[in-house]
């Protein structure tokens, strides 16, 4: 039992030196985390309001945002260390050697990592734009440092990893996607007049860009008429069937009007 009691003892002396040594150190280290991480988030906040402020791309804002936040973040790791007294230089040394390993097995990782900040900081795209890439086409909704989230047409979400875009051949409708209507128009009528009406009609459908503007002409000439080819953009962030749906509902009505059967058919152009 004597003996017990002197081990106990001894453990207990331990424990107190060792809180009164550093006791102070952590409660220094943590309050320098606590008001570190308070900082960072401040900063970031700071950060993006001020890139609204400026009108800067939402993806760019929030990439200054999170590169203001780890900047202050790290810092902050850095005085805690400091405050044991524990030297960084060795520390970072002993990182940079593990590094290389780690970079091996997460290639892929920072691959991605690498494109997205390319495409950040270059812009190809931008968050709304209409694009195409490796066969898949979408709306871009967000660009974060891994991948680039697009919407098609029927809704669906479409995570792209950033190094499938980056460096391919890429497809941007920035206007919005195009669609090309031919028309056949019998000798009978007018084309000048035709083609005036059919312009104004599609303009006036909701969800078709005023820019580019809507674009008529005639195409080819044949034994019964003439062939019109209407082209018109769908507005970025406008359904693009419910568009293509109401501006075929506008030219159906129209050419009925006129006495001219439905054209041969549409077809989607400039896909993205």
């Amino acid at each position: 039992m004597p003996k017990d009691f002197a081990d106990i003892t001894r453990v207990w002396d331990i424990v107190s030196a060792f809180v009164v040594q550093y006791a102070l150190q952590i409660l220094g280290a943590v309050v320098i985390l606590l008001v570190g991480w308070w900082l960072a988030g401040l900063a970031a906040r700071g950060v993006a309001q001020l890139a609204r402020r400026v009108h800067i791309d939402i993806t760019l804002a929030g990439f200054f945002a999170v590169a203001t936040k780890a900047a202050v973040l790290a810092l902050t790791v850095i005085a805690a260390l400091n405050n044991f007294g524990i030297t960084i230089a060795p520390l970072i040394a002993a990182i940079g050697a593990a590094a290389f390993g780690i970079t091996v097995a997460v290639q892929g990782t920072l691959a991605n990592l690498g494109a997205g900040a390319a495409l950040i900081v270059t812009r190809p795209v931008k968050v709304g734009d209409v694009i195409t890439v490796k066969g898949v086409s979408g709306v871009v909704q967000e660009i974060s440092l891994m991948s680039t989230i697009l919407t098609n047409d029927l809704g669906d979400h479409i995570i792209v990893p950033n190094k499938q875009i980056n460096g391919e051949i890429l497809t941007n409708a920035v206007s919005g996607r195009g669609i090309s209507v031919a028309i056949p128009l019998p000798i009978a009528i007018a084309p000048d007049a035709a083609m005036a009406e059919i312009a104004q009609a599609i303009a006036a459908v909701p969800g078709v860009a005023s820019k580019p503007p809507v674009d008529i002409g005639i195409d080819t000439l044949t034994p019964d008429g003439v062939t019109v080819e209407l082209r018109y953009w769908v507005a970025a962030g406008a359904d693009h069937f419910d568009v293509r749906h109401r501006a075929n509902r506008a030219l159906l009505g129209l050419l009925e009007k006129l006495g001219v059967r439905a054209p041969a058919g549409a077809k989607a152009s400039g896909e993205a």
